[in-house]
């Protein structure tokens, strides 16, 4: 009976022993989700050099961005843009040709008499 009970004993412990290592096994993690990258295309409203923001009149909703000062300098309020970016975070600003048939600036103003 002794010989029964140390051999049941043993397989259970075996038995513990090596569920325990299956069961605690490590699962593999999934990589942090990356915002996507999106282009969108409008006319600049707003440009804050000192916070480093930037407004886009997209159709007819304004988006407010977040750009580095080397991409606001190349750019000024008015110009048509296509902004490539991630979440609000500018990536690329291109500035975009002007339909055909209007001038690349607005005429200046006549000074009133």
């Amino acid at each position: 009976m002794m010989k029964i009970t140390a051999i049941l004993m043993s397989l259970f412990m075996l038995f513990v022993f090596t569920a325990g290592g299956i069961f605690a096994a490590e699962t593999p993690k999934s990589a942090p989700a990356v915002a996507a990258t999106e282009t969108i295309q409008g006319k600049i409203t707003k440009i804050d050099t000192t916070g480093d923001r930037i407004t886009v009149m997209v159709g007819e909703k304004e988006q407010t961005l977040t750009a580095e000062k080397k991409l606001l300098a190349t750019v000024k309020v008015g110009d048509m843009v296509s902004i490539e970016k991630n979440g609000e975070a500018v990536k690329t600003i291109k500035v975009m040709a002007p339909p055909a048939g209007q001038p690349a600036t607005p005429p200046a103003a006549k000074p009133a008499k």
